[in-house]
């Protein structure tokens, strides 16, 4: 870190700015997951049993481009959650899925049982 002024609270600020953005790519990673791995399971349930393809490749393409994109870029915009500084630093080599394992199984196969 650089410090471009001699205020020191300015690193408070860019550690503040830091678990925000980091926040933020949880978000937008869980929602692009999510609603992806659902519509690959719809795919490969369907060509499991012997069903043509619900979905071509373009359908795909146009459905995340619809869909995805203004919600995602929204998710990358949020403010940072007011009790970002309360939380403990996390580890390094933290993985950016951590704790999310269940959410990341349950809710496509909610989706894909719904679709």
């Amino acid at each position: 870190m650089v410090l471009t002024d001699d205020n020191f609270k300015s690193i408070v600020n860019a550690i503040e700015e830091g678990k925000g953005v980091y926040d933020n790519i949880k978000k937008f990673f869980v929602f692009l997951l999510s609603g992806n791995i659902g519509e690959v399971a719809i795919v490969f349930i369907s060509l499991l049993i012997g069903l043509p393809a619900p979905l071509t490749a373009t359908q795909i393409l146009l459905i995340n481009l619809v869909t995805d994109g203004l919600p995602a870029t929204a998710l990358s915009i949020d403010p940072s959650e007011p009790d970002a500084m309360k939380r403990k630093p996390r580890k390094r080599n933290e993985k950016i899925q951590k704790g999310l394992g269940n959410f990341l199984i349950v809710h496509p196969v909610l989706m894909t049982i719904v679709a």
